[in-house]
């Protein structure tokens, strides 16, 4: 499952990936799809160790697949060759060891590969993960925020209790009156259709040369995120330095303390 890279900003890129013979664009998401949570329609890639039948390409992911392990088993490549950050929940609550763990990670595999890191992205921190250099993700962060009563927006997640008003004209909040309306598959096709709308942006960002700006702008909705872009910054400046052109017609906008620490 080799990459093939069409557009690069810094660490982060699009491209194209193969698997049971049908492409993938990344960065994506891998949906689960099983018995109790049926992925959404517009799903491009599917993530189950069920056998079902469907024209998209799958993904089954069994303690057998992991067939290479590597870096003291913080990460394992699969026998389809896309290399599995194991432990990235835990340690993305932890800056400076994630972003110490990313760099490393970045540096010792083959830059071809597919980077997965299941259980963090949610929409208010995707396009920072993708600006670190990881291709894929996965949906259980939504359906965990689903189980307890929580909305995906583009800044942040609310519960429905707090919102008077549905901020949000997606298919499934437009039918509903209020937030208390929503029913579990309904916060969680919602979520969906959030984090996925936010990958298409970050696509776009990444082909407009204007991640960065982007990036700078979103990790002012959680100090966490905050604190990961300047350990990056601070710590790793040589490393984000890599892949960045010399020159560029793109605008740097200043509109942080980390528009000034930028590459």
């Amino acid at each position: 499952m080799q990459l093939r890279i069409n557009a690069r900003d810094g660490h982060s890129r699009t491209g194209k990936f193969s698997i049971n013979g049908k492409e993938v664009t990344t960065p994506n998401i891998l949906f689960a799809s099983t018995s109790r949570f049926k992925a959404p329609d517009f799903a491009d890639i599917l993530l189950t160790n069920a056998k079902i039948n469907t024209k998209k390409p799958v993904l089954k992911f069994k303690e057998a697949d992991l067939v290479e392990s590597i870096c003291e088993n913080n990460y394992f490549q699969s026998k389809e060759g896309m290399i599995i950050c194991k432990y990235a929940k835990q340690t993305f609550e932890r800056p400076k060891k994630f972003v110490d763990f990313i760099v490393d990670l970045k540096q010792k595999v083959d830059s071809e590969k597919t980077i997965f890191a299941p259980g963090i992205a949610v929409p208010s921190n995707l396009s920072l993960l993708v600006y670190l250099g990881i291709d894929l993700f996965d949906s259980s962060t939504a359906i965990i925020a689903a189980r307890e009563n929580k909305m995906f927006f583009s800044d942040g997640e609310y519960k429905i209790e707090d919102l008077k008003e549905l901020p949000c004209n997606c298919p499934i909040c437009i039918s509903k009156k209020k937030a208390s309306d929503l029913s579990f598959e309904d916060i969680l096709n919602h979520n969906y259709y959030m984090l996925f709308n936010e990958l298409k942006q970050v696509r776009n960002m990444i082909r407009s040369e204007k991640l960065r700006n982007y990036v700078e702008k979103k990790v002012q909705t959680n100090p966490l995120y905050a604190t990961i872009l300047r350990n990056m910054d601070t710590q790793h400046y040589d490393y984000l330095e890599e892949n960045e052109p010399v020159t560029s017609n793109k605008l740097i906008y200043a509109t942080s303390k980390e528009s000034f620490n930028r590459p």
